[in-house]
């Protein structure tokens, strides 16, 4: 499925469509164990890393920002899917080589 974008799998997650009662609440919401909320607010918090990659992907100046935070963002919402993963990025963007 790599042909399809980043913004069409933020897309499912959001407002204004049906997809919350034929995709999201049968199975999609699988996709996010580690995710404990609203889908819109899930949506909210992937489409502001969907902008951050697409700033990055098209190569407009991003040393302005608080890369911290978007870092943390990014670490946050992996965490969703995948908590090990999560820490294991969180480990080894910090120069730790260590598997969870």
């Amino acid at each position: 499925m790599e042909e399809l974008s980043f913004g069409f799998w933020v897309s499912l997650l959001g407002s204004g469509n049906n997809y919350d009662q034929h995709l999201w609440r049968p199975a999609l919401y699988r996709a996010f164990p580690g995710w404990r909320g609203r889908r819109r607010d899930l949506h909210l918090k992937l489409d502001y890393l969907r902008v951050l990659r697409n700033k990055i992907a098209h190569h407009a100046p991003i040393h302005h920002r608080h890369l911290t935070v978007d870092h943390d963002r990014v670490l946050e919402c992996l965490g969703y899917v995948d908590a090990g993963l999560a820490r294991w990025s969180a480990q080894s963007s910090n120069g730790g080589l260590s598997r969870p």
